[in-house]
């Protein structure tokens, strides 16, 4: 798959599906590295969900989304509110985030 291809939305919950595994937070908690992580959800996504994506996509998808998240949780922090009233007036990054 071309490293510019953008992600669908089936492809962005597979990622969110793998990185959720148990077996992944185990190593995320734990002492394996981002690369040793990525690689297990990339393994992930292509064994259960047949998605072909390498271990860079991976690795900057979830970045952009652990980003926006942050981004996101700052900015309702700051506002005081639970959800976002304007997603218009969210940054591409945050509203990412807020649609997963």
């Amino acid at each position: 798959m071309a490293e510019g291809q953008r992600w669908t939305r089936e492809q962005v919950d597979a990622l969110i599906d793998a990185y959720s595994d148990v077996r992944v937070q185990e190593n995320v908690e734990g002492i394996a590295t981002n690369k040793e992580v990525y690689g297990q959800v990339q393994k992930l996504m292509t064994d259960d969900h047949d998605i072909d994506r390498t271990v860079k996509q991976v690795e900057t998808k979830l970045k952009k989304l652990r980003s926006g998240y942050s981004k996101l949780k700052d900015r309702m922090k700051s506002s005081g509110s639970e959800r976002p009233y304007l997603t218009n007036a969210l940054t591409s990054v945050e509203k990412v985030a807020y649609e997963f």
